[in-house]
């Protein structure tokens, strides 16, 4: 029998484990060239939860949506909810779920031709227009989309994980990211169907917007989506 490869023979990975006293942590600084707002965010029409998680799907066929429509899907389904208080590492309640309330997945907002990124503040719900330090892979990673979803006009969405967040709080704790930014994309998928938007999970991470906006490796891409409006509308 041929043997499995390292990678799926190793299923024996330690589960991640609170500390006893979390690690010291400093929030990544993102590089934000203009902000705008509070955004005043738009509900989705009055449908039963049933409608909106049986329409959930995949749709790979979109043209683009306006700026402010994405943006107004991101802080509806992102923004903080709640906070504690004078707690070190920043727990929040917001409409996602999250290891430990750390939330450490955020999503950047890759719009138009330029393009320009930009990034719903959790907290404030302001939107940043962030200045990437090269824009010259931002290209490629655009090519690469057209070529998995070639009719996916939309907008793309870079999610980006500060991993030594969880990792203050966890040992082991890589797998909570990951699990992290999972529940994430799903809470856009179901908010971006509740809003009538074409939404499509990609199978790419994204890795070249986060090198662009943080040349230090600060923080790891963890997945991508496109969004926009279906063809139809």
């Amino acid at each position: 029998m041929k043997p499995l490869p390292n990678s799926v023979q190793n299923l024996t990975d330690p589960d991640p484990a609170p500390r006893t006293m979390p690690l010291p942590h400093s929030p990544p600084a993102w590089p934000v060239f203009r902000s705008f707002g509070p955004l005043a965010v738009r509900f989705p029409p009055v449908a039963t939860f049933d409608d909106v998680l049986r329409s959930r799907r995949s749709i790979r066929s979109m043209r683009p949506a306006p700026l402010r429509t994405v943006a107004n899907l991101l802080a509806y389904a992102t923004c903080v909810t709640a906070e504690l208080v004078g707690d070190p590492l920043g727990r929040t309640r917001r409409p996602t779920p999250s290891a430990g309330a750390l939330h450490p997945v955020e999503i950047v907002l890759v719009h138009g031709g330029g393009p320009r990124l930009f990034r719903c503040e959790p907290g404030s719900g302001v939107l940043q227009l962030l200045a990437p330090a090269d824009r010259r892979a931002l290209g490629a990673l655009s090519a690469r989309v057209r070529s998995i979803v070639p009719e996916a006009d939309g907008s793309l969405l870079v999610f980006l994980a500060d991993a030594s967040k969880t990792a203050a709080a966890y040992e082991h704790s890589l797998s909570l990211v990951w699990r992290d930014a999972g529940a994430l994309l799903q809470t856009v998928h179901l908010s971006a169907a509740a809003f009538g938007l074409a939404f499509c999970p990609l199978g790419i991470l994204g890795s070249e917007v986060a090198s662009a906006l943080f040349p230090d490796a600060t923080m790891r891409a963890v997945g991508m989506a496109v969004v926009g409006r279906p063809v139809s509308r």
